[in-house]
């Protein structure tokens, strides 16, 4: 629907709704009582307070007052409207928090998989394999030791992966 008041623009229904009724309830015009609604070649349905063609539909339109009771029941919805809101973003990132938790258990998980596997690896290998004792000094596993380490290496990756 296009606008007369600004050529080239089109209007959508709600908009000129809401046009139409910021002109009852303001009493725009000085208060007039009539507004007049054209439809014009194209269809286009036009609200002003003066006809503007012969076929010009004269609308009597009576503003009142507001309800205070209804003005106190409005506020009161946008109040529980707004508290719905905030709590809604409140859910939105606590999910969103217990998300990241997830997210990194998981990544702290792969982790530990990682090492597991490797350190399998490590001894699946075989050969001259060691670690260092207090004093800093490579101390060698025997072939017993290599088995031993080996068996609780397998049995740690299968722990740690099968999560």
């Amino acid at each position: 629907m296009e606008c007369r008041a600004f050529p080239g623009r089109t209007l959508a229904p709600a908009h000129w709704l809401i046009g139409l009724a910021a002109l009852l309830l303001t009493g725009w015009a000085g208060a007039a009582d009539e507004i007049y609604r054209t439809v014009d070649a194209d269809g286009a349905v036009v609200y002003s307070d003066h006809p503007l063609s012969a076929s010009s539909e004269r609308i009597s339109a009576h503003a009142s007052e507001p309800s205070k009771d209804e003005a106190a029941r409005l506020a009161k919805e946008q109040e529980l409207q707004k508290t719905e809101v905030a709590n809604q973003a409140k859910q939105v990132q606590q999910a969103a928090a217990q998300q990241q938790k997830q997210a990194d258990k998981e990544w702290a998980d792969q982790q530990l998989c990682a090492e597991a596997r490797n350190r399998y690896a490590t001894f699946s290998v075989g050969g001259r394999i060691y670690h260092l004792d207090a004093q800093g000094e490579r101390v060698y596993y025997s072939d017993e030791e290599l088995a031993q380490e080996l068996t609780a290496a397998k049995a740690a990756m299968d722990s740690v992966c099968s999560r």
